[in-house]
């Protein structure tokens, strides 16, 4: 074994305190990384470098192991949700919005549809008004009710037509059917796009019946319940908002 010169030894472990060498020599040479006395009776030695890092390093390390578990356990929390009221609101309209929508392109396309089965394009109005007369209501008394414009009906091609594919007509517009002779007559709502009142009128001018709020595109007989040579179409309500009805007269001109 080779000799160790005390005196070296202790010089040595003084410039390793004072450097903080992470080894201590012993004095039978081995180094010794456990105890932080100094074999040769140097107390408080510092504690070796590395073994200061490696208990910084563990610290660092629990506190980032914390870290991690503050974050696993905000993340296992659950997500705020979304107020469930405000959200099937917002979903019922849009719903609305989809079935409004929906239904307007139908209505657009059912109206189209028939127009084109006559070879007529839709619009707002397929045909528009033209004022050819002027008509007058009166009661019993002989007093004025409400006057209209009117269009005449006189000859096949425009009784077939009536107010076919019209979807609105103003309150002080009519159409007046001139028919060949007094007879019991009857209408229908074929292609007619709009609610009318019908209102049958005999040779004499006096209104023999009103059908009130005849129904759009219905095919059924609306007969006139007496003989009649005339017949007036107005909107629906017409008779109902000018108090006109039967044993009412009517006067007409032509322009």
């Amino acid at each position: 074994m080779i000799s160790v010169d005390e005196n070296l030894i202790r010089s040595s472990a003084v410039f390793c305190k004072m450097i903080s060498v992470p080894v201590q020599v012993l004095a039978d040479g081995s180094e010794d990384l456990n105890n932080n006395v100094d074999v040769f009776g140097f107390e408080n030695v510092p504690l070796p470098y590395y073994l200061r890092q490696t208990q910084s390093t563990s610290i660092f390390t629990q506190q980032m192991s914390k870290k991690n578990q503050r974050q696993e356990n905000q993340s296992n929390q659950p997500k705020k949700s979304y107020n469930k009221p405000y959200v099937a609101g917002g979903v019922f309209v849009v719903i609305l919005l989809v079935i409004y929508f929906v239904g307007s392109n139908l209505q657009t396309e059912k109206l189209t549809s028939v127009a084109q089965s006559v070879g007529q394009p839709h619009t707002k109005s397929a045909v528009a008004f033209t004022k050819q007369g002027e008509l007058r209501f009166f009661d019993k008394n002989d007093n004025l009710l409400f006057a209209v414009d009117i269009e005449i009906a006189d000859d096949d091609t425009r009784r077939t037509q009536g107010l076919m594919y019209r979807d609105s007509m103003a309150e002080n517009h009519a159409m007046l059917f001139v028919l060949p002779d007094e007879r019991e007559q009857s209408f229908w709502m074929k292609n007619t796009i709009m609610p009318l009142d019908i209102i049958y009128v005999n040779a004499k001018k006096q209104i023999v019946s009103t059908q009130k709020n005849a129904v759009p595109y219905s095919e059924d007989s609306i007969p006139s319940n007496g003989p009649a040579r005339y017949v007036i179409e107005v909107n629906a309500g017409f008779c109902d908002r000018h108090l006109v009805k039967p044993g009412d007269h009517v006067e007409w001109r032509r322009e």
